[in-house]
């Protein structure tokens, strides 16, 4: 397997005199195509979407894999805490095209991940969520959705729950071009438990969900049907069993925004990142345990594009985001502020040929951060280590 160090990155920190220095990079690894075994010898693209760090300190990553002449499938490698690779498995539903958009380890160890199982020809998808374990084994796969031409389920974010249950949001249609947000709980064994559906009469979607600390959920990600107009963020709290406690819209009224990660904070408040201004901003919002807007921060420049993935609030005080930033190509891109949203200091992952995307980030056990893309190219997974916060 030829997996690689990434030497030709160039690592920009902002040059603010305000800024505090960026942290130095301990690693980057690429993970080729031909990490995984093509199904017809004609490996196509690849791309990772959600990491985690295990509990031995390595790591474990979900994505997307496809060959030319036959579907993609849902792929998931594991690494020691260096980035070298210890195993790489593929997921397959029938020879239709799987997604793995989000990996949580489990209590015992082992992995479930959340995505997409889909029929190009007839434009039928479900939620495809497949457990396994920590050597990679499948201990079962099960699909959600409803049958139909063109109706469309997709999960992009699932999370264990207290009782070694599981939490699942994403996307819902009726085959009418209209989506929904969709919270789904499943048990241990992955039997629906229940299913709640949010949003109006246009385009609504979840793109992340979170257990509270009582016990109710959050889920974040875009509105159509409520808001100032354009798209919003869409934020839901609810109870345990998925009925809302209150919901809440962020945005402009002439601009496009929306929701694509949210965490509880450490005052039972939450911090959620995604897009503002027709997608061309990192969009950084913070609220009260009751979804007052506290702050929020439009973070870019007037030359580039930039978009928040994912956000995690830093033990001490301060958020740190990774998204994506460029304008004819796209390099990841890093952002650590105070607890007020104040900048400290951003740094770029750009490479002179090739688009670069950051599309989750981690804390590490050994105060660094991880972050998990794509390199372009010839289509490789990337996975960044940073030294520090």
């Amino acid at each position: 397997m030829n997996i690689r160090t990434l030497m030709r990155i160039t690592l920009i920190a902002a040059a603010v005199a305000a800024y505090s220095q960026a942290p130095d990079v301990g690693w980057i690894k690429l993970y080729p195509k031909d990490s995984l075994v093509a199904k017809t010898g004609d490996q196509g693209d690849i791309r990772g979407h959600s990491a985690v760090e295990t509990r031995d300190s390595g790591f474990c990553f979900t994505g997307h894999c496809c060959c030319t002449h036959c579907m993609g499938d849902m792929f998931v490698m594991r690494t020691d805490q260096v980035g070298n690779l210890q195993w790489a498995k593929r997921y397959d539903d029938n020879n239709l095209n799987e997604i793995g958009n989000s990996i949580c380890e489990t209590s015992d160890r082992g992995f479930i991940i959340a995505g997409l199982t889909m029929d190009l020809g007839s434009g039928t998808g479900d939620i495809y969520i497949v457990r396994i374990d920590s050597a990679g084994n499948e201990l079962w796969s099960k699909k959600y959705g409803n049958p139909g031409y063109y109706v469309y389920e997709e999960a992009y974010s699932v999370q264990q729950t207290h009782d070694n249950g599981f939490i699942v949001a994403g996307y819902k249609s009726n085959g009418a071009n209209k989506y929904d947000a969709y919270l789904m709980r499943l048990n241990v064994s992955g039997d629906s438990v229940w299913t709640r559906v949010f949003g109006g009469t246009r385009n609504d979607g979840g793109h992340c969900v979170r257990e509270t600390h009582d016990r109710g959920f959050v889920l974040c990600g875009f509105t159509r049907s409520f808001g100032a107009g354009g798209s919003d963020v869409y934020l839901v709290r609810t109870d345990s069993t998925g009925n809302t406690l209150w919901s809440k819209t962020f945005g402009n009224a002439d601009t496009h925004e929306g929701g694509y990660w949210v965490e509880e904070t450490a005052d039972n408040g939450f911090i959620l990142t995604g897009y503002a201004n027709d997608f061309q901003d990192v969009y950084l919002v913070r609220t009260d345990s009751n979804g007052t807007i506290l702050w929020e921060k439009i973070l870019g420049t007037d030359s580039t594009a930039e978009c928040g993935r994912s956000v995690k609030e830093v033990p001490g005080g301060g958020f740190l985001v990774g998204g994506h930033t460029g304008l004819d190509k796209t390099s990841g891109y890093m952002i650590r502020t105070d607890a007020l949203g104040t900048v400290m200091w951003t740094q770029i992952f750009e490479d002179s040929a090739n688009d670069n995307v950051i599309h989750g980030i981690l804390l590490t056990s050994d105060g660094g951060v991880a972050a998990i893309g794509r390199h372009d190219g010839e289509g490789q997974v990337q996975l960044i280590k940073l030294n520090g916060r």
